[in-house]
């Protein structure tokens, strides 16, 4: 973010990032930070990472390193029945965004069903994963866009909910109670600065993911929906946005 733009964002944004930057930068809740790193490897750089490395970043996790490979052999994935022995021989058989893919539904799925994580985190962690496998489906049906981005793209929509939810989650509680629907933005806005989607997407723009993911980050108002779904020759980018949108989201229990 450069100083111009900086300065732009009001004065409850920028502590609203302050904290959640802080909070990430503590390690003490890996989950949110992880997916952006599986995206950052993998994404984008097929030309400049070799395989082995990839392979080496996804099999740290050894729970998840199996689960890959097990997944990957099945008939769904796997058509041609070719045996596959390591996460390496899943990224030569099924493709780079596939095992992408199959490494953040796998630690969506893990955080959802985790009873160490707080109730609100492993709802959010379920829209996640059910969104990105809503968006690829809806692809998938209509042939365009691409599925695995449009999967990445909705499954991060959720990203600045489980930023707020995990550092800041007494006042996204609050926040939650207060409004939904229409009124949730400007609760939002007066309680942070700004909205989720913005906030994720403020924190994954430094990131270095690429804009094909970062320009669909972005509110979709209720009228530009209806222009949309009702117009085929609509572009690209707003037809994925709008695949990518989340459903509404879950409120935390009282």
């Amino acid at each position: 973010m450069n100083a111009a733009t900086h300065d732009a964002i009001p004065t409850k944004a920028k502590e609203t990032l302050r904290r959640v930057r802080a909070g990430m930068e503590s390690n003490q809740v890996p989950m949110v930070t992880e997916i952006v790193q599986i995206i950052r490897e993998i994404t984008n750089r097929v030309d400049t990472v070799c395989i082995n490395d990839l392979a080496e970043y996804i099999s740290r996790e050894p729970s998840t390193m199996v689960r890959i490979i097990s997944i990957a052999n099945s008939l769904g994935y796997n058509p041609s029945g070719a045996q596959i022995t390591s996460v390496r021989n899943a990224i030569v058989v099924i493709g780079f965004e596939r095992v992408r893919n199959l490494a953040i539904s796998l630690l969506l799925l893990e955080n959802a069903q985790s009873g160490s994580v707080a109730q609100t985190n492993r709802e959010l962690a379920s829209q996640a994963l059910l969104s990105g496998l809503f968006a690829a489906a809806m692809c998938r049906e209509r042939l365009s866009p691409d599925p695995e981005l449009a999967f990445v793209c909705a499954a991060l929509r959720s990203y600045g909910r489980m930023l707020l939810a995990t550092f800041l989650a007494e006042d996204y509680a609050a926040a939650m109670r207060a409004g939904t629907g229409q009124a949730a933005e400007r609760v939002y806005r007066e309680a942070f600065g700004l909205t989720p989607i913005e906030l994720g997407r403020e924190v994954l723009s430094g990131m270095q993911l690429p804009s094909s993911i970062i320009d669909t980050l972005t509110d979709v108002p209720a009228e530009m929906r209806r222009n949309t779904s009702r117009n085929p020759r609509a572009p690209c980018c707003w037809r994925l946005i709008l695949a990518c949108a989340s459903p509404r989201p879950f409120s935390p229990r009282t």
